[in-house]
């Protein structure tokens, strides 16, 4: 349903529901999970907002790779310097807080390095291959990209749980609040974008999710 009807990704956001990392769970089953009702959701999901563009699943590949490379993979680099600034200084000057998110930091600088490596094979190997119309080659890559999708799934839950779900405290400065607002940030694109790749461009080339 993320994949096919258009807006259905800011519902699931909105309500809290993974159509991600832990997507493929029947609907009426997602929404009690987060005490929604089943009937309700639907409703939600089939009036998208005015001016919702089109379903992932109706764009061509090579517009769908462009998408991913300009508005995430470029999106994520321009992001990551402002991070790691204000990760490093709110450890620095709050560590004795007991809010302070201690080792989120070093969280980030491992997960950046590690996504400059994912988006470098996608840009250099995965996704030339891809516009050259693909081949039973490219099986074991994108096995190996969605396997590190897992790995990046269970980071971006850490850096929740370090920062109690992207909650400063009541009288957080202003860069512990930018923080965690730039860092809330990512993680929804980071999850938009691992679903373009894992349950709409992946799809298309005959790998089982």
């Amino acid at each position: 349903m993320a994949a096919t009807i258009p807006g259905a990704t800011a519902v699931f956001r909105r309500h809290g529901i993974d159509f991600c990392f832990s997507g493929g769970l029947p609907l009426a089953d997602a929404a009690k999970a987060q005490g929604l009702d089943p009937a309700g959701l639907l409703r939600e999901l089939k009036s998208p907002p005015d001016g919702e563009g089109a379903a992932p699943a109706s764009v061509s590949t090579p517009t769908l790779i462009s998408l991913i490379l300009s508005r995430f993979h470029e999106g994520h680099r321009r992001q990551w310097e402002e991070l790691l600034y204000l990760s490093r200084k709110v450890e620095s000057v709050h560590g004795q807080h007991p809010d302070c998110p201690k080792g989120l930091h070093t969280l980030l600088v491992q997960v950046a390095a590690e996504l400059e490596d994912h988006m470098q094979k996608e840009e250099q190997v995965l996704f030339p291959a891809m516009l050259s119309g693909g081949s039973l080659f490219l099986v074991g890559p994108i096995a190996c990209m969605m396997e590190e999708h897992d790995v990046f799934g269970d980071q971006l839950q850490q850096m929740a749980a370090l920062t109690r779900n992207f909650t400063p405290p009541a009288r957080a400065c202003a860069t512990w609040r930018a923080l965690y607002s730039s860092l809330h940030h990512f993680v929804q694109e980071a999850g938009e974008h691992v679903h373009l790749e894992n349950n709409v461009l992946f799809t298309r080339f005959n790998i089982s999710i």
